[in-house]
């Protein structure tokens, strides 16, 4: 059978399918579903934990009437919530023939925007700015600059009380904090932001290989733990699932007819009255005159005149 290896250099775009799966790992079967699929990479929910650069072997079935692709893949990130581990891996290889079944499958469902996914788009348009705070060092320079390239608002601090402080202030979104930093307690932190209801979730991340930082995170009260080091673009997309869990419920209450699956009312801007229109002339004539007399060009040839 004809295999191929896999473009990687394409930029991920995540979208939700959830499939039937079964990955092949140290001979033995786990159970597994999809969550997020990309042509080059996914994110796999499964009861079971899969190390990060782990390669494995998985079966997805795409639909049920027809035969599982078979793909191997490199295991990217690692987390956990309320609902599993999830698992993000990068696709290796597979037959010809199933990684175009694969790509079909993925441009249909980014283009059919499944189920779920369309209100995620419709209510994105009507959140407000999403404000992330980040303890220092808990996430790196290009994660940081990813986020706000994607227009959230990112506060960093030095000390745990801080970012307590900011927490319970009612104008924080999400807080990522460090399980394994030596300069403060996170599993602390996460119970101390979980004494006080309508407090914003968070994030933990840890750079140890053990389960139990999973289960700990969990009972302290975090909504998800992350393992580190990971795959940029997945750990970037399951934060803005985060975010628009979070917000989908505000925005809902705020806005009922996306219930039904209405369009929010568009925002009435009036026209600018005439006193403005000329002030506003005027004042683009002004800084337009400056930038001329201050020239360079200007100056010289006015120099030579005078001369």
């Amino acid at each position: 059978m004809e295999t191929t290896l896999l473009n990687k250099l394409q930029k991920p775009l995540f979208v939700h399918a959830q499939c039937r799966a079964l990955g092949i790992i140290s001979g033995k079967w786990i159970s597994m579903r999809t969550e997020l699929v990309d042509s080059n990479g996914l994110l796999l929910i499964s009861k079971e934990y899969v190390r990060p650069q782990r390669v494995f072997e998985l079966l997805i079935w795409l639909t049920e009437a027809e035969h599982p692709v078979r793909v191997v893949l490199s295991s990217t990130l690692a987390e956990r919530t309320r609902e599993g581990f999830g698992i993000g891996a990068q696709l290796m290889s597979m037959s010809v023939e199933d990684q175009g079944r694969w790509e079909r499958f993925c441009r249909k469902q980014a283009a059919a925007s499944t189920p779920g996914y369309a209100d995620t788009l419709r209510l994105r348009r009507v959140l407000p700015l999403r404000h992330i705070v980040v303890l220092e060092f808990c996430l790196s320079p290009r994660m940081l600059d990813e986020l706000g390239r994607l227009g959230m608002k990112l506060t960093t601090v030095r000390t745990p009380e801080k970012a307590l402080r900011m927490a319970r202030s009612g104008r924080v979104d999400l807080l990522i904090v460090a399980i394994d930093d030596p300069r403060y307690d996170g599993l602390k932190l996460c119970r101390r932001l979980g004494e006080r209801s309508g407090a914003p979730p968070s994030l933990l991340l840890t750079g140890r290989d053990a389960i139990r930082d999973f289960e700990d995170g969990l009972c302290a009260g975090a909504k998800m733990v992350m393992a580190k080091p990971c795959d940029k673009a997945l750990a970037v997309a399951r934060i803005l699932e985060l975010l628009h869990e979070e917000g989908a419920t505000a925005s809902a209450a705020l806005h009922p007819e996306l219930a039904q699956g209405q369009e929010p009312p568009l925002p009435v801007r009036l026209a600018p009255s005439l006193l403005q229109q000329v002030s506003g002339h005027f004042l683009a004539w002004w800084l337009h005159a400056r930038s001329f007399f201050h020239n360079p060009s200007f100056e010289q040839f006015a120099e030579l005149t005078v001369s």
